[in-house]
């Protein structure tokens, strides 16, 4: 299972290496669900993939519901054009506070 996830991240960043669109500070917002070291290869690879600059980190507290508001408000602040998610957690709350961007 591990093995098909990691080859979903492989479309996002064929796109995002392959762009002809060039990326400016914090344009892609990587919200993640948790530290844990499956989770950071996967953001290591999306910063591998587009340039160091032009990439935000966002890791969500596990517990309290404040704290994950104040960073998804965090990312909404930094109106990426992009917004990748790892790990389930990370997807829902996207598509639940942040369901359009730029």
């Amino acid at each position: 299972m591990i093995f098909i996830r990691r080859f979903r991240l492989i479309p996002a960043l064929l796109v995002l290496a392959g762009s002809s669109v060039a990326l400016h500070a914090a344009e892609v917002a990587v919200l993640v669900s948790k530290d844990i070291a499956m989770y950071r290869s996967a953001v290591k690879a999306i910063q591998d993939a587009v340039p160091a600059e032009s990439v935000s980190v966002h890791v969500l507290p596990s517990d309290n519901s404040a704290d994950v508001a104040q960073v998804l408000d965090d990312v909404k602040q930094g109106r990426p054009k992009v917004i990748m998610s790892v790990g389930s957690k990370a997807a829902m709350e996207a598509l639940r506070v942040l369901p359009k961007t730029g």
